[in-house]
């Protein structure tokens, strides 16, 4: 994952979140055109990489655990085809009704950032 250098300031990734399919899709989802919008990373895959261990899923949530209830929603524009053996966001059904009890769960875990 990108974070530094301004990455997600770049042209590119304001053009993919200017594009209608993602637009609607938050509209949908706020029921408003008035929409904020945030990108906080850009992930490189290096595909068929022998030097790094692979990586494994992660779950985490992106609710804040200190501002309870639906804060935010994410997404995720694969630029390149991919398929069920490439990684890339699984979304876990439901996952949003459990926010609050994930963050209590993991309140002590000593690595939050994999987790928050």
């Amino acid at each position: 994952m990108c974070h530094g250098y301004g990455v997600t300031h770049e042209s590119f990734t304001w053009a993919i979140r200017s594009e209608a399919g993602v637009i609607d899709t938050f509209e949908k989802v706020y029921d408003t055109q008035d929409l904020i919008v945030s990108f906080d990373a850009v992930n490189i895959g290096f595909p068929g990489r022998k030097d790094l261990k692979p990586n494994s899923p992660w779950p985490h949530q992106d609710q804040d655990p200190t501002k309870p209830g639906f804060r935010c929603l994410q997404g995720l524009v694969n630029l390149l085809p991919n398929g069920p053996n490439d990684g890339g966001l699984i979304v876990c059904r439901g996952g949003h009704k459990l926010s609050e009890e994930f963050h209590k769960e993991f309140a002590n875990e000593p690595d939050k950032i994999w987790a928050w």
